[in-house]
């Protein structure tokens, strides 16, 4: 038979600015249009999105470095289990686990309030308002939806 080739790691960047429990994806990119007005982090979907899409090919979210997601084949994972490098397997990466690791890898990171004071200057909106754990996802989302509908992206 054919030999398959699937790769051990995976890294990918993920949007920065779309919190957990939202799922986006974005359906066209201008590359042009967002590297003019600086709207690069539209172009990559969210960690939930990420998370879902990674896990229907057989991988696992083990950590979330900024905005660097590194995924791990299901049996990889299951080899740092059994070397004692990840916890006890979990199977599908629940809401709960996703948020805790962006907020540990993400929202939490040293180098986040650095960014966020960046990004919040250069783009005059306050990007943690799509964070706020006091906030409801409903209204996380509703949010961010009114932000998006004020760009003028693709």
């Amino acid at each position: 038979g054919e030999m398959q080739l699937k790769a051990r790691f995976v890294h990918i960047e993920v949007s920065m600015r779309v919190p957990p429990s939202i799922y986006f994806r974005p359906t066209s990119v201008d590359i042009e249009q967002l590297v003019r007005w600086g709207w690069g982090d539209w172009r990559h979907c969210s960690l939930s999105a990420t998370v879902e899409l990674m896990e229907s090919f057989g991988y696992e979210l083990l950590k979330l470095e900024f905005f660097d997601a590194i995924f791990a084949a299901a049996d990889v994972a299951e080899d740092l289990r059994k070397l004692g490098k990840l916890p006890p397997g979990r199977g599908k990466t629940s809401p709960r686990e996703i948020e805790a690791m962006w907020r540990d890898g993400f929202y939490c990171s040293p180098l986040a309030a650095d960014k966020f004071d960046m990004i919040s200057s250069e783009m005059l909106y306050d990007y943690r308002r799509f964070s706020d754990p006091a906030k409801t996802p409903r209204q996380r989302l509703d949010l961010l939806r009114a932000h998006l509908q004020s760009l003028p992206l693709p």
